[in-house]
């Protein structure tokens, strides 16, 4: 009660009391640094802020001097107490964190790799991505922070969600399947979801402000870096999962289109002499096969013969 009529006397203790309360709620939200707690100068700035409180007041009627002293003396009792307190827990909070946090890094370089973690969640790594994540889940959560591209299969747990840090935003979830691509090199976060639901946010920390979509099976949420627009749309492109499930799934789909995905896929080149073939329509499902058996298959299909130079290639009619 007597901290609060403190706190009550002036705006200037208000603000001061706001800045604190602030600061550490805020800290609990943080992972923390090793951190130096120096008592006396917190101390000293306590007691010099009682100080001027009480040489204010002594200006006051005499009579009120004792009500004065013995509510400075309280506060000064209170404040003893306190700061002990905050230090210990502060030294604690640091101290469980730092064992939470205990955290080991995967990275993928020239080929993907696949990982499964403490609760049973599968994740595979595309190529240049990598993913830090605590090597064993603690809390109300289970958070990972990744780069580039990954796959996830996450194992149902609705009392501690699954949060994925990819650059400014969030990916939360509790069990389902989905895609994330996040390099840093793209203007653009994508987050396909393949079944059950996933919430897609967006931090905004300049603006101080975020914004959310929730995807769910067959959708696409895209966070354009340029632009901080967050849009949610439907997948059209099943292949774009191909570096994961080896799956190419063609539906009536345009040449051109055709080859444009193998280029990705594969890392080839196939060059289309004829611009009239580009508008041949192809359909086939393929699975993990090479790209020649798939070229061999696209010729025969569309009545077509393709010449090979390395790792480029090219389609010609067959009259040709």
């Amino acid at each position: 009660a007597f901290v609060q009529n403190w706190i009550n006397s002036s705006k200037q203790n208000q603000k001061y009391f706001e800045q604190c309360k602030s600061i550490w709620e805020e800290t609990g939200k943080l992972i923390p640094s090793p951190i130096f707690v120096d008592v006396e100068s917190a101390w000293n700035a306590m007691s010099a802020r009682v100080d001027a409180f009480e040489n204010k007041k002594v200006q006051q009627k005499k009579g009120t001097h004792k009500k004065l002293f013995t509510h400075s003396f309280l506060i000064r009792v209170a404040a003893i107490i306190l700061i002990p307190i905050l230090v210990l827990s502060v030294i604690y909070i640091f101290k469980t964190k730092t064992q939470i946090q205990e955290n080991f890094t995967h990275i993928a370089s020239n080929t993907s790799v696949q990982d499964t973690l403490s609760d049973g969640s599968i994740i595979a790594l595309n190529k240049n991505s990598k993913i830090t994540y605590p090597i064993e889940f603690s809390g109300n959560t289970r958070e990972v922070t990744m780069e580039g591209e990954a796959f996830f299969k996450i194992a149902p747990n609705k009392q501690k969600p699954f949060i994925i840090h990819a650059e400014n935003t969030l990916i939360k979830v509790v069990g389902t399947k989905f895609n994330v691509k996040s390099y840093s090199n793209n203007p653009e976060i994508e987050v396909l979801v393949e079944s059950g639901t996933v919430v897609f946010m967006v931090v905004n920390k300049e603006a101080n402000d975020s914004s959310s979509v929730t995807l769910y099976a067959g959708d696409k949420g895209i966070y354009n870096k340029n632009t901080k627009q967050l849009i949610k749309t439907k997948a059209t492109d099943s292949n774009d999962l191909y570096w994961n499930n080896k799956t190419l799934d063609f539906n009536k789909t345009e040449l051109s289109d055709v080859v444009q995905t193998l280029e990705k896929c594969y890392n080839i080149k196939i060059s289309i002499k004829n611009t009239e073939i580009k508008k041949l329509h192809f359909t086939s499902k393929f699975i993990n096969q090479p790209i020649d058996s798939i070229l061999f298959i696209i010729e025969n299909a569309l009545d077509l013969k393709s010449t090979k130079n390395g790792t480029n290639y090219t389609l010609t009619p067959n009259e040709e």
